[in-house]
């Protein structure tokens, strides 16, 4: 495969180097990708960069970093756009403008339901947007027979 930036050489596979800086903290790692010899152009792997901003995500939660550019990241970060996000968590979408913009102070409590959002994403789950739809819109009233197995 040909460098795409000038042409000169094919890419080697290898890791390459990615950071990125969220609330004025570096997060490096190197990923799966290839590299061109000549003019250092570099692409990454795109499954294995979406999991390395979601495990950014993760550090930003575990860190307490809840201003604007780290809420903005975790949120593209799942892939969901802002409306998705304020019809998710029953605000208005000015509301989440707001947070990400630094012009009012995200709420801890959709913070963390953000950081549960990327655990679930991290882990192959729709645990807690399945509750946070179910929220949205109940179930209507009935019976509802529950599987039950001893532990």
């Amino acid at each position: 495969m040909k460098c795409i930036n000038c042409g000169k050489a094919n890419l080697i596979r290898g890791v390459v180097p990615l950071a990125v800086t969220v609330a004025g903290v570096e997060f490096a790692t190197e990923l799966p990708g290839r590299r061109c010899p000549a003019c250092g152009y570099s692409t990454v792997d795109g499954r294995a960069a979406a999991r390395f901003e979601l495990l950014v995500a993760v550090e930003l939660v575990k860190r307490g970093l809840r201003g604007g550019a780290s809420f903005k990241f975790m949120r593209k970060a799942l892939g969901m756009k802002a409306t998705e996000i304020a019809q998710a968590f029953n605000v208005a979408p000015e509301t989440i403008s707001r947070w990400e913009n630094d012009q009012r102070e995200v709420d801890w409590p959709e913070f963390m339901l953000l950081g549960f959002l990327v655990d679930d994403k991290l882990a192959g789950r729709t645990t807690t947007l399945s509750r946070l739809q179910a929220l949205a819109d109940p179930a209507p009233e009935g019976r509802v027979t529950i599987p039950f197995q001893a532990a």
